[in-house]
Protein backbone atom coordinates (compact mmCIF):
# COMPACT_ATOMS: atom_id res chain seq x y z
CA UNK A 1 0.00 0.00 0.00
CA UNK A 2 3.17 1.96 -0.08
CA UNK A 3 3.93 1.39 -3.71
CA UNK A 4 3.68 5.44 -4.38
CA UNK A 5 6.42 5.93 -1.89
CA UNK A 6 10.08 5.63 -3.52
CA UNK A 7 11.80 5.38 -0.47
CA UNK A 8 9.43 2.63 0.83
CA UNK A 9 10.20 0.85 -2.60
CA UNK A 10 13.94 1.47 -2.45
CA UNK A 11 13.94 -0.07 1.00
CA UNK A 12 12.24 -3.19 0.29
CA UNK A 13 13.77 -3.62 -3.01
CA UNK A 14 17.13 -3.62 -1.25
CA UNK A 15 15.69 -6.14 1.35
CA UNK A 16 14.42 -8.28 -1.34
CA UNK A 17 17.58 -8.42 -2.92
CA UNK A 18 18.90 -9.44 0.10
CA UNK A 19 17.29 -12.21 1.67
CA UNK A 20 15.41 -15.74 0.13
CA UNK A 21 13.69 -16.53 2.87
CA UNK A 22 13.83 -14.36 5.69
CA UNK A 23 10.59 -12.37 6.76
CA UNK A 24 12.00 -9.13 7.08
CA UNK A 25 11.68 -8.80 2.89
CA UNK A 26 7.93 -8.59 3.24
CA UNK A 27 6.57 -5.41 2.96
CA UNK A 28 4.38 -4.95 5.77
CA UNK A 29 1.95 -2.55 4.77
CA UNK A 30 0.25 -5.10 2.28
CA UNK A 31 -1.37 -5.02 -0.99
CA UNK A 32 -4.73 -4.76 -1.83
CA UNK A 33 -5.39 -8.33 -2.08
CA UNK A 34 -3.41 -9.38 1.24
CA UNK A 35 -5.79 -6.25 3.02
CA UNK A 36 -8.99 -7.50 1.66
CA UNK A 37 -8.44 -10.36 3.36
CA UNK A 38 -8.00 -9.32 7.21
CA UNK A 39 -11.50 -10.17 9.07
CA UNK A 40 -12.14 -8.79 11.99
CA UNK A 41 -11.61 -11.94 13.91
CA UNK A 42 -8.30 -11.85 12.60
CA UNK A 43 -7.41 -8.14 13.31
CA UNK A 44 -8.57 -9.38 17.26
CA UNK A 45 -6.62 -12.14 17.40
CA UNK A 46 -3.59 -10.40 16.32
CA UNK A 47 -4.21 -7.43 18.91
CA UNK A 48 -4.89 -9.79 21.65
CA UNK A 49 -1.50 -11.96 20.64
CA UNK A 50 0.47 -9.06 20.00
CA UNK A 51 -0.60 -6.23 21.78
CA UNK A 52 -0.08 -7.03 25.51
CA UNK A 53 2.09 -6.15 28.35
CA UNK A 54 4.26 -9.39 27.83
CA UNK A 55 5.52 -7.92 24.27
CA UNK A 56 6.18 -4.19 25.39
CA UNK A 57 8.79 -1.92 26.60
CA UNK A 58 7.29 0.99 29.01
CA UNK A 59 9.85 3.68 28.29
CA UNK A 60 10.04 7.00 30.01
CA UNK A 61 11.60 10.23 29.79
CA UNK A 62 11.98 13.70 31.60
CA UNK A 63 11.30 15.05 35.24
CA UNK A 64 9.20 12.32 36.66
CA UNK A 65 9.83 10.01 39.57
CA UNK A 66 10.12 6.39 39.14
CA UNK A 67 7.40 5.00 41.58
CA UNK A 68 4.94 7.75 40.18
CA UNK A 69 5.20 6.13 36.51
CA UNK A 70 5.26 2.54 37.98
CA UNK A 71 1.97 3.58 40.19
CA UNK A 72 0.24 5.17 37.02
CA UNK A 73 1.02 2.47 35.10
CA UNK A 74 -0.20 -0.12 37.25
CA UNK A 75 -3.21 1.83 37.34
CA UNK A 76 -3.70 1.76 33.59
CA UNK A 77 -2.48 -1.26 32.28
CA UNK A 78 -4.11 -4.25 32.61
CA UNK A 79 -3.15 -7.92 33.14
CA UNK A 80 -3.25 -10.57 30.35
CA UNK A 81 -2.51 -13.89 29.95
CA UNK A 82 1.42 -14.57 28.17
CA UNK A 83 0.95 -15.76 24.73
CA UNK A 84 4.58 -17.18 25.24
CA UNK A 85 5.52 -16.03 21.77
CA UNK A 86 8.03 -18.04 19.55
CA UNK A 87 9.80 -16.83 16.91
CA UNK A 88 10.82 -19.02 14.06
CA UNK A 89 13.23 -17.71 11.82
CA UNK A 90 13.74 -20.29 8.14
CA UNK A 91 17.43 -21.10 7.50
CA UNK A 92 19.18 -18.24 5.36
CA UNK A 93 21.75 -18.46 2.98
CA UNK A 94 24.80 -15.85 3.43
CA UNK A 95 24.72 -15.38 -0.72
CA UNK A 96 22.14 -12.69 -1.76
CA UNK A 97 18.89 -13.34 -4.46
CA UNK A 98 20.30 -10.60 -6.83
CA UNK A 99 23.14 -7.31 -7.21
CA UNK A 100 21.10 -5.29 -8.53
CA UNK A 101 17.42 -4.41 -8.75
CA UNK A 102 16.61 -1.21 -10.55
CA UNK A 103 12.83 0.44 -10.76
CA UNK A 104 11.89 3.49 -12.91
CA UNK A 105 9.36 6.02 -11.51
CA UNK A 106 8.70 9.63 -11.84
CA UNK A 107 10.68 11.28 -9.17
CA UNK A 108 12.59 14.22 -9.12
CA UNK A 109 16.29 12.46 -8.71
CA UNK A 110 17.78 9.37 -8.66
CA UNK A 111 17.75 7.06 -5.43
CA UNK A 112 20.57 4.64 -4.50
CA UNK A 113 20.65 2.43 -1.78
CA UNK A 114 23.60 -0.12 -0.86
CA UNK A 115 22.39 -2.95 1.23
CA UNK A 116 24.94 -5.57 2.90
CA UNK A 117 24.03 -8.92 4.46
CA UNK A 118 25.95 -9.82 7.47
CA UNK A 119 25.87 -13.27 9.70
CA UNK A 120 23.32 -12.81 12.22
CA UNK A 121 24.28 -11.96 15.59
CA UNK A 122 27.58 -11.01 14.76
CA UNK A 123 27.41 -7.92 16.73
CA UNK A 124 25.19 -9.19 19.08
CA UNK A 125 27.02 -8.60 22.60
CA UNK A 126 30.52 -7.83 20.98
CA UNK A 127 32.50 -4.81 20.27
CA UNK A 128 32.15 -3.98 16.29
CA UNK A 129 35.79 -2.80 16.27
CA UNK A 130 37.32 -5.23 14.16
CA UNK A 131 34.80 -6.88 12.29
CA UNK A 132 34.28 -7.63 8.42
CA UNK A 133 31.13 -5.65 9.16
CA UNK A 134 33.03 -2.93 10.96
CA UNK A 135 35.57 -2.91 7.89
CA UNK A 136 32.42 -2.68 5.45
CA UNK A 137 30.97 -0.03 6.75
CA UNK A 138 33.85 1.85 7.09
CA UNK A 139 34.67 1.18 3.56
CA UNK A 140 31.22 1.97 2.38
CA UNK A 141 31.31 5.40 4.50
CA UNK A 142 34.24 6.74 2.77
CA UNK A 143 33.39 4.97 -0.72
CA UNK A 144 37.02 3.36 -1.82
CA UNK A 145 35.25 0.11 -2.81
CA UNK A 146 35.44 0.28 -6.96
CA UNK A 147 32.23 -1.71 -7.33
CA UNK A 148 30.69 0.48 -5.13
CA UNK A 149 31.95 3.69 -6.77
CA UNK A 150 30.95 1.92 -10.05
CA UNK A 151 27.35 2.18 -9.13
CA UNK A 152 27.05 5.74 -7.81
CA UNK A 153 29.01 7.38 -10.55
CA UNK A 154 26.84 5.15 -12.96
CA UNK A 155 23.84 6.68 -11.02
CA UNK A 156 24.40 10.00 -10.62
CA UNK A 157 25.66 10.56 -13.96
CA UNK A 158 22.70 9.30 -16.05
Amino acid sequence: MCNDDPGWRIFFNTLQGLFHHHPVKIDIAGTIESIAQITPELLYRCYHTFYNLHNMVLSVAGNCKVDEVVALADKLLKPCEDMQLECIFPEEPMEIVRAETVETAPIGTTMFVLGYKVQAGIWSGKSQEGTAGNACSESFNTCHIPAVSGYVERWFNQ
